[in-house]
């Protein structure tokens, strides 16, 4: 019994160390404390971003702007942590599965012989269905192709975001400017028209006129105001920056009131060429390509996938008068294979061809 006990405790031994060898150690990441995670994005500043960055002070166009809203805005940050965590599956629909081990003991009984235990182990092997591995890899492609479609949608709207917030911060600044102006003429006249109205020259009602005029032009003032301190709150959202960030930063676009001379009706090819290649429209289409692979991943599994189980046992011959006791082995092979008896998979098959005309 030595010498089971010890093919039995080799095996063990084996198994343990196939299974020590396949546990890749993980990087441990404490979750993040969301007092750190305040305290860090109320530090950001613009000063802060990828050296060759030139100083914000200076004065930033939308292409500086919006380089440092790639760097800065959590939104896109988001969408490329999706891009490599979906592009991640490639990798495991390019694997080939693993057989599965199986450690076994058999009690064999005989009248004439007495009784035994058989010690064996067992491999799994899966054979998939031909092209099963390559259709796997196509729809882990399409959907990291969907993932870089959502991240161009994203990017896209940032820039829109980020242009809209600083047209309307210019806007608004300027507008400002204007109004001050305004009311430092408006208060001069109100000046002037009293004192021609305590000589008795012009009437009272004048001045109450310019009084409401020049209240009518301090509220105008106040929303401008306001608008400029959205616009900036926008747009440090856009960069993915506390509102303070933009303190003391010149919020510009030169020239932003020259943008009636754009031309309203772009060449025919070019507004072609931009609706196909919007990302939406890029999305789209890969939907359907990917519900399109799924179809045919489902009606593929028409054919069963097999499984091919080689076995070994060995063992004594049970208790009897020979003193050798001589050792048993016995050899096995398997085959497993679904049978298609209750039916034919038209279920899934119906569920992927709806997906499919849904998208």
């Amino acid at each position: 019994m030595k010498s089971i006990a010890l093919y039995g405790a080799s095996a063990s031994a084996a198994s343990a160390f196939v299974l020590l060898a396949a546990c890749a150690s993980v990087p441990n990441r404490p979750p993040p404390d969301p007092a750190e995670v305040i305290a860090a994005f109320a530090a950001r500043r613009l000063t802060d971003l990828a050296p060759g960055t030139p100083a914000p002070s200076a004065g930033w166009n939308l292409a500086q702007w919006f380089d440092a809203a790639l760097q800065r805005n959590p939104q896109l940050a988001e969408a490329r942590a999706h891009v490599v965590a979906v592009a991640a599956a490639e990798r495991t629909a390019a694997q080939r599965p693993n057989p599965t081990m199986e450690l076994f003991g058999e009690y064999v009984g005989n009248a004439a012989r007495g009784a035994a235990w058989l010690y064996g182990v067992s491999l799994d092997f899966l054979i998939r269905r031909p092209g099963d591995r390559a259709r796997a890899r196509h729809y882990a492609q399409v959907q990291t192709v969907l993932a870089q479609a959502d991240l161009a949608e994203s990017i896209w709207r940032v820039r829109a975001t980020l242009r809209q917030a600083l047209l309307d911060a210019a806007s608004a600044r300027d507008e400002a400017a204007l109004l001050d102006a305004l009311i430092v003429k408006r208060q001069a006249l109100l000046v002037a028209t009293r004192a021609q109205a305590e000589v008795g020259e012009v009437a009272w009602t004048e001045t109450l006129a310019i009084e409401v005029e020049l209240s009518r032009v301090k509220q105008r003032l106040s929303h401008a105001q306001a608008r400029r301190a959205d616009a900036e709150a926008r747009l440090a959202a856009a960069v993915g920056l506390p509102v303070a960030a933009l303190d003391g930063i010149p919020v510009q676009w030169e020239g932003w009131a020259d943008i009636g001379a754009l031309a309203a009706s772009p060449p025919s090819d070019w507004r072609g060429e931009a609706l196909i290649g919007r990302p939406e429209i890029v999305r789209a289409v890969h939907e359907y390509d990917l519900a399109d692979s799924a179809l045919r991943g489902e009606v593929a599994k028409r054919w069963p996938d097999l499984h091919i189980t080689p076995g070994y046992a060995w063992g004594r011959d049970g208790v009897r008068e020979n003193p050798l006791n001589d050792l048993v082995r016995q050899n096995a092979l398997s085959v497993t294979f679904e049978v298609p008896v209750f039916n034919f998979h038209e279920g899934p098959i119906g569920e992927a061809l709806a997906r499919r005309e849904v998208a």
